[in-house]
C-alpha cells in the first residue's frame, strides 16, 4: 500500500529538492528505504532531470566578489558601466548603488540620475539590473524638483516590480517604508494607491491582478481606517479556513478512535488522496484520481474508500467538482471492473449534462433535474471579474466556445456563462477564487507558466456547463449539440485517463544533445540505437521531452521521423529550414468517439496528398492529437507532446488504452504504442516548453509505412529534430532560447 501514496506524495512536496538531495546521501551509504525512494522520484517525478526550484536568492555568497573600486568614479551617465563593474559583487551592489546615487544628488545632479534611471525605475528592466533599490531616492529627488504628482509614479513602479503585496522581493521593512511615503505625501491617494499596483510583477503581455497579503493590514491601520483592516483581516482568515478545510491535520490524541494500526495507516493516507484532489496543481490531481480509483478495485480498500467518495461526492458544491469526483468512478470502472454503487447518484447534489453521461457510462440510471436553472436577466451585466479570468487563471476555449454559440444563434451565452459565474460565487462566499497562482510561479522568476487549476477554473467550468443546461431547457438547443459541447469540461480525456508515468529505460542522458549540430545527431543516432537495442525490430516514430531541467538551463528535444519521395527540389542541407514552417504550422490529427465517453478514441487519418510537403516531397509519420475531449488536468500533454501515427494510405486507427500506456491499432493489429513519462515535474514550466513531461511513439517493426504509396521511385526515411535550449544567468530573468533543428537521414 505504501509505494502509490509515496509516489504522490513525494511529486508533490514543495521542500522536495532538500530532501532529494538528503535521500541521495543516505542512498550511497546502502539506506534500502532511501533507494526505493529515489526509484519513484526518478520514474514518476523524473526530477534526476532537474528541478525548476528556487534555492536561494541570486547573490549568494558563493558568488559575490569583494568590490575594489570607487564608484563615486562613474558619472551619472556612465551608469552601464557602474552595473557592469558590480556583475560580480552582488552582495554589496544595492549598498554601492545607493552610496554612487548620494554622491551624486549631494552634488546637485539630481537632474542627470533621473536622466539615466528613468527608463530603467519605470519598467521591468529595473529589477533586471538591480537599480530598483535607488526607486524611494529617485521618488525624493523628483518631487523635490518637479513637484508630489510627478514623483507619484516612482513608488507605484516600485511597489509592482518588487511585488511588494506579496513579499517577493523585498522585506516587510521596506514596503512598510513606502506605505508610509503614500499616507506621508498623497493621504486622499491611498486607495488609488492599491488599485494602481495590484499587479504581478511578471506578465506577457499583461500582468494579472494580485490579492494584498497581511501589510494591507498595516496600511489601513496607518490610516486609522480600524474598521476595514479588521474587516480585511478577517477575510484574510475566512480565506485560509476555506483552503486548509480538506488538509489531513492530525486529530489530537483525546479525539482518536481506537482502531488497528493498519486501518490507521489506510485512514490516513485516503485521507492524504482526497485532500490532493482539492489541489490546484492539475497533473497531481489527475494522477491522484488514478490512484483512487485503483483503491476501490482493491478488496481490502474498496469499502472504505467507496465511503470517503461518496461523502466527498455529496459534500461538492460546484458542477465541476461533482465531474471530477465522478470520473475517478468511471475509471475504476474502466480499468478495474468497478461495479458502481447505486447510492452513487443519491449522492449528487449538483448535476450537469456531463455528469448524466457519466452516470450512464456508468450503467446508473439518471434521475431528471433542472437544478433551477434560469435564464440571465436582461438587466444583467457582465462583471469585471468574469472577463478578467478568462485566459489567466483558465484556458479562454470555455468563453471562446460561448461566443460562438452566440454568434450563431444570437442568444445570450456569454452573459449567461457570466451570469451562472457570479451565481456560483455564493458556494464559497468567503474565499471564490481560491489562493495566489503567482505563490508557484513568482519565485522561479520571469516567463513562466502555470499548469495550475483553482476554484476560479472550476466555478468557470461548472457555469460553462449550467449554461448549456440553460441551452437545452430554454433554447432549444439539442440534447445531443449539449452533449458534445459539455464534452469540452472533462477533467481527463477518457483515452488518455488511463495513461500512468513511467519512463523508458532507454531514455537518453542529461549530458546528451548537447554541443553543435555534428554532437546532436550523434545524440541522435545514439537514441534510436538504444530504442532498437530496447525492442528490436521496432522504430522509434516520435520523441518530444525535456531531458535537463534546472534554474539557470533547460533542454527540450523533438525528433520526428518523415518519409521522402524522389523528385525533391530542396537540397538536403536546406531541408530543415524548409520544414520548419510545417513544424509551426500546427498540423494534427482529427479524432471522433463512439460514445462520447468511450475510452476508445478513432484517428481521422489525412490522405498522403493533404500530408505530403510539395517541394520536398516529404511526409510525418506522426503528427499531435487534437484538442477533442481534451481534458483540463491534462494541458501538460498538450499540443506538443502526443505524436501519434499518421500512417499514409489508410483512413482511420484507433487510440485505446492498455497497461498504462496507448496502443494504436489498424483493423484490431497494434502498430505502434506510446509511452508517457515525467521530466522534471512542478507546478509551472517555462513558456517556450510544452510541459514538463514527455512522450514516445514506437512502431511495431515498420508498421508505422503502412500503405504509404510512393509517387514515383523509391522512398528514404529521415529524422527532423529541433533542441530548444533556454538559459539565464539571473533567477529572476526569463530565459533566452536558443532553437537548433537539422534531419538526421536513415
Amino acid at each position: 500500500m505504501n509505494a502509490p501514496w509515496q509516489r504522490k506524495n513525494l511529486s508533490s512536496c514543495p521542500k522536495l529538492l532538500d530532501h532529494y538531495n538528503v535521500l541521495n546521501r543516505l542512498a550511497q551509504v546502502g539506506s534500502s528505504s532511501a533507494v526505493e525512494r529515489l526509484r519513484v522520484l526518478r520514474e514518476h517525478a523524473g526530477w534526476d532531470i532537474g528541478v525548476l526550484q528556487r534555492l536561494d536568492s541570486p547573490g549568494s555568497d558563493i558568488e559575490s566578489k569583494p568590490y575594489t573600486y570607487d564608484v563615486t568614479t562613474f558619472a551619472p551617465e556612465q551608469l552601464g558601466d557602474l552595473l557592469k563593474s558590480l556583475s560580480t559583487s552582488y552582495n554589496e551592489k544595492a549598498r554601492l548603488l545607493r552610496v554612487w546615487y548620494q554622491h551624486w544628488d549631494q552634488a546637485g545632479q539630481g537632474r542627470r540620475l533621473l536622466g539615466t534611471l528613468d527608463g530603467l525605475l519605470l519598467s521591468e528592466d529595473g529589477r533586471r539590473e538591480g537599480v530598483l533599490v535607488l526607486s524611494d531616492l529617485a521618488f525624493q529627488t523628483r518631487r523635490k524638483l518637479s513637484g508630489a504628482n510627478a514623483a507619484w509614479k516612482y513608488l507605484v513602479q516600485a511597489h509592482i516590480r518588487n511585488g511588494a503585496w506579496n513579499g517577493f522581493a523585498e522585506s516587510a521593512e521596506k514596503t512598510r517604508e513606502r506605505l508610509d511615503l503614500v499616507i506621508q505625501h498623497y493621504p486622499r491617494r491611498c486607495d488609488e494607491f492599491v488599485a494602481a499596483t495590484t499587479y504581478g510583477m511578471f506578465g506577457d503581455p499583461e500582468p494579472p491582478r494580485v490579492a494584498p497579503t497581511e501589510v494591507m493590514v498595516y496600511f489601513y491601520a496607518r490610516q486609522k481606517r480600524i474598521a476595514e483592516a479588521v474587516k480585511f483581516a478577517e477575510t484574510m482568515v475566512n480565506c485560509v479556513v476555506d483552503d486548509t478545510r480538506t488538509l489531513p491535520l492530525e486529530p489530537p490524541r483525546w479525539a482518536s478512535e481506537l482502531v488497528s494500526q493498519e486501518g490507521m495507516e489506510l485512514t490516513h493516507e485516503l485521507r492524504i488522496l482526497i485532500a490532493r484532489l482539492g489541489w490546484p496543481s492539475t497533473s497531481a490531481r489527475w494522477w491522484t484520481m488514478q490512484e483512487l480509483a485503483a483503491w476501490l478495485s482493491e478488496p481490502g480498500s474498496r469499502v472504505v474508500t467507496e465511503s470517503a467518495l461518496l461523502q466527498l461526492l455529496n459534500s461538492r458544491k460546484l458542477e465541476a467538482e461533482v465531474v471530477e469526483v465522478l470520473c475517478i468512478f468511471w475509471m475504476a470502472a474502466q480499468t478495474h471492473g468497478y461495479s458502481p454503487n447505486p447510492k452513487l447518484v443519491e449522492s449528487i447534489p449538483r448535476s450537469s449534462i456531463l455528469s448524466d453521461l457519466l452516470l450512464e457510462s456508468l450503467g446508473l440510471l439518471v434521475e431528471g433535474d433542472d437544478e433551477g436553472l434560469a435564464e440571465v436577466p436582461r438587466e444583467f451585466e457582465i462583471p469585471q471579474d468574469f472577463d478578467g479570468v478568462q485566459g489567466s487563471d483558465l484556458p479562454r476555449i470555455f468563453r471562446t466556445s460561448m461566443g460562438e454559440f452566440e454568434r450563431h444563434t444570437r442568444l445570450p451565452f456569454v452573459r449567461q456563462m457570466a451570469f451562472e459565474w457570479t451565481t456560483n460565487r455564493a458556494a464559497y462566499p468567503d474565499a471564490p477564487f481560491q489562493g495566489d497562482p503567482w505563490h508557484f510561479l513568482r519565485p522561479l522568476g520571469d516567463g513562466f507558466v502555470g499548469q495550475l487549476s483553482s476554484r476560479t477554473a472550476l466555478r468557470s467550468i461548472s457555469a460553462y456547463l449550467r449554461t448549456l443546461a440553460v441551452a437545452e431547457e430554454f433554447w432549444a438547443i439539442s440534447l445531443h449539440r449539449a452533449e458534445t459541447e459539455a464534452l469540452l469540461a472533462l477533467p481527463v480525456h477518457p483515452t488518455l485517463a488511463l495513461l500512468r508515468p513511467k519512463r523508458p529505460a532507454w531514455f537518453p542522458k542529461n549530458t546528451d544533445f548537447d554541443g553543435d549540430t555534428k554532437a546532436i545527431e550523434a545524440s541522435i543516432a545514439t537514441l534510436v540505437g538504444r530504442v532498437q537495442a530496447a525492442r528490436p525490430g521496432d522504430e522509434l516514430i516520435a520523441f518530444s521531452s525535456p531531458i535537463v531541467m534546472s534554474m539557470g538551463r533547460c533542454v527540450e528535444v523533438s525528433i520526428v521521423r518523415w518519409s521522402q519521395a524522389a523528385g525533391s527540389t530542396i537540397a538536403d542541407e536546406d531541408l530543415a529550414a524548409h520544414l520548419e514552417t510545417a513544424w509551426d504550422r500546427g498540423r494534427m490529427l482529427r479524432s471522433l468517439a463512439p460514445e462520447p465517453l468511450s475510452a476508445t478514441t478513432r484517428l481521422v487519418l489525412p490522405p498522403l496528398d493533404r500530408l505530403i510537403e510539395g517541394e520536398c516531397k516529404a511526409w510525418p509519420l506522426a503528427v499531435p492529437l487534437g484538442f477533442d475531449r481534451l481534458g483540463y488536468l491534462q494541458h501538460d500533454l498538450y499540443p506538443g507532446r502526443l505524436f501519434l501515427p499518421t500512417l499514409p494510405g489508410l483512413a482511420e486507427a484507433e487510440i485505446t488504452p492498455h497497461r498504462e500506456q496507448l496502443e494504436i491499432k489498424v483493423h484490431g493489429e497494434v502498430v505502434a504504442n506510446l509511452c508517457y513519462w515525467n521530466a522534471g515535474w512542478g507546478a509551472a514550466r517555462p513558456a517556450q516548453f510544452s510541459g514538463n513531461c514527455g512522450t514516445a511513439l514506437v512502431s511495431r517493426g515498420t508498421s508505422c509505412h503502412i500503405g504509404a504509396v510512393s509517387p514515383s521511385g523509391p522512398v528514404r526515411s529521415f529524422y527532423f529534430w529541433q533542441v530548444r535550449k533556454l538559459q539565464r544567468s539571473n533567477a529572476l530573468d526569463r530565459f533566452n532560447q536558443t532553437l537548433m533543428m537539422g534531419v538526421v537521414f536513415t
